[in-house]
């Protein structure tokens, strides 16, 4: 007998956004990871709002130079090497889930409470208070993530990890984008000033509160082991230090040893895509956010086919096509003059599609190649690792902008020579890292 039709649609349309109940899973564990990808939908609309173009945009209303500008968008790389103090302090907490709570809330509220600066400090405060806060917000968020990441692989299996990874991303890309782009017309509409970027840091507030009610219902798993007196085994896994954690996982250090390369190449040329629309293009909001959703778009339907491409023919090969794909991206970015702004669109697209597939992938990797009980430390370092080459890559990116500012070939400056450059950089990146993986043991 078929199902009434908007039923039958409403469990489709389910399906899609969250994924289908998985055999052996009961309801209420298939619950948590559904909120999951409704707390980490509502973060990325507060995440949006604050960074990115709107984030571009507000630095250099209050006074910000392009430079610092840039800079400031590879503050959250900067952060992230602190992930490993946020690793100790998950392990070490009694009460893990409010920890993690607490850090969500000081990660997101003063990101959006930056848009007071201008009604309380004097202009001459507007600029490092903005950096101040923004370091802040970004510091909790790299305390938040080991544990947070912790968490979601203790509630996933490997089997169905990477389509659990695929779902999320598609979900809160999806919002992202739909926000992005909504919010980048009426940022238009009101004329950029003060009032236009209100909307948007607003908007991260609510979203913060959404994101924190959405999360509060997900179990944080019990440890396994047992809580009788631990024996001489368990009391010396309780003393194993940061370089014990460190020899015992040579596979993630050699992994995170190349994504130092890859990482401070990506961020070379990334955290000036918005400063390069704005200030050199001169793009609109509402353009910009169009690319944005195209990109968006290319990515959350890609993510898809990465997750299932990951589980089935392992995430070595999937990492190494998602690379090649954001080169070429990043690379033809570097072509793209005032008059030849429509090559963004298809840039886009291509980006997307690749940048679908970064985060699923890296995420697996260390899953699979770190001891089963240093994850969270091994996300940590990894993570900390990339993000202080992702820091270091953005400051070379600005440092290869000033030095070739004179230099113009035809329409093009020295900023389409940096995007260049970056992509040589994570292409030595992708060649190491296909030598290094053929003497990775395949997953049984």
């Amino acid at each position: 007998m078929r199902k009434p039709f908007f039923p039958a649609l409403f469990h489709w349309l389910y399906e899609v956004v969250f994924g289908p109940l998985e055999p052996g899973m009961d309801r209420e564990h298939k619950r948590w990871l559904d909120f999951f990808i409704l707390e980490s939908s509502a973060g990325t609309v507060g995440y949006t709002m604050t960074t990115g173009v709107f984030m571009t945009g507000y630095a250099l209303y209050l006074g910000a130079s392009d430079y610092l500008a840039g800079l400031i968008a590879s503050v959250p790389m900067l952060m992230n090497g602190f992930q490993l103090l946020g690793a100790a302090l998950c392990e070490k907490s009694k009460h893990k889930k409010g920890l993690l709570q607490g850090l969500l809330l000081a990660y997101r509220v003063p990101l959006g409470c930056t848009i007071f600066i201008p009604l309380l400090f004097p202009r001459s405060w507007w600029v490092p208070v903005f950096v101040g806060m923004y370091l802040l917000g970004f510091l909790c968020s790299a305390l938040f993530q080991p544990g947070y990441n912790a968490w979601i692989v203790a509630l996933t299996s490997p089997r169905t990890r990477g389509t659990f990874y695929a779902h999320r991303e598609a979900a809160y890309q999806a919002v992202g984008m739909i926000f992005g782009m909504v919010v980048g017309v009426v940022v238009d509409a009101l004329g950029q000033g003060y009032g236009a970027f209100f909307v948007p840091y607003c908007l991260c507030l609510v979203f913060c509160l959404v994101n924190y009610l959405f999360i509060r219902p997900i179990r944080y798993p019990e440890p396994t082991a047992p809580a009788a007196e631990p024996g001489e085994a368990e009391k010396r896994r309780e003393k194993i230090g940061t370089l014990q954690r460190v020899k015992r996982n040579p596979r993630v250090l050699q992994f995170a040893a190349i994504w130092i390369l890859w990482n401070g190449g990506y961020w070379m040329a990334f955290a000036y895509f918005s400063v390069f629309m704005v200030s050199t293009l001169g793009l609109s909001y509402s353009f910009m956010n169009i690319i944005n959703v195209v990109q968006m778009g290319s990515l959350v339907v890609a993510v898809r086919y990465w997750g299932r491409f990951g589980d089935h023919q392992g995430w070595v090969k999937s990492l190494t096509f998602t690379c090649m794909i954001i080169i070429v991206g990043f690379a033809v970015r570097g072509v793209v003059a005032p008059s030849m702004t429509w090559l963004l669109i298809p840039i886009s697209i291509v980006a997307g599609a690749g940048m679908g597939g970064i985060n699923v992938g890296t995420l697996n990797m260390i899953a699979y190649l770190a001891h089963p009980e240093d994850q969270s430390f091994c996300y940590a370092l990894h993570t900390g690792v990339a993000g202080l080459a992702g820091f270091l890559g953005s400051v070379a990116g600005g440092s290869l902008t000033d030095l070739f500012a004179n230099v113009y070939i035809g329409p093009f400056s020295g900023i389409h020579l940096m995007f260049f450059v970056s992509g040589l950089v994570m292409l030595s990146a992708l060649i190491v890292f296909r030598v290094w993986s053929r003497r990775v043991p395949k997953p049984a």
